[in-house]
């Protein structure tokens, strides 16, 4: 009878965090980014729908350089970067409840 109520307590440990996830997913928002990049400059517009939006996103426009960098951006909201070397780059755009991108431009010069 003991081992019986142990196994069941197990179980319901094991099961507990299958069951959250579960749920976290289904109220996780879905985000998508934009990047345009023009003249020394780069725009990320990030835009959220759905679930339970996240505090803030993370933009990085020196994705995979020395320079990389986290910058906060609202979960619907934009991120002006000004002088931003020319040539192409790797922009990152990450939100907790919406995964990761990256986006490959060209800066003018």
């Amino acid at each position: 009878m003991r081992a019986s109520k142990i196994l069941g307590f197990v179980a319901a440990l094991v099961a507990a965090p299958v069951v959250l996830s579960a749920t976290a997913g289904v109220a996780a928002a879905d985000a998508t980014a934009t990047v345009t990049a023009g003249k020394k400059w780069i725009v990320v517009s990030v835009t959220t729908t759905g679930g339970d939006l996240p505090e803030w996103c993370r933009v990085d426009p020196y994705f995979g350089t020395p320079q990389t960098v986290s910058l906060e951006v609202a979960p619907s909201g934009n991120l002006f970067v000004d002088n931003v070397p020319p040539g192409p780059r790797k922009v990152s755009v990450w939100c907790p409840n919406g995964g990761a991108t990256v986006h490959d431009v060209v800066v003018q010069a």
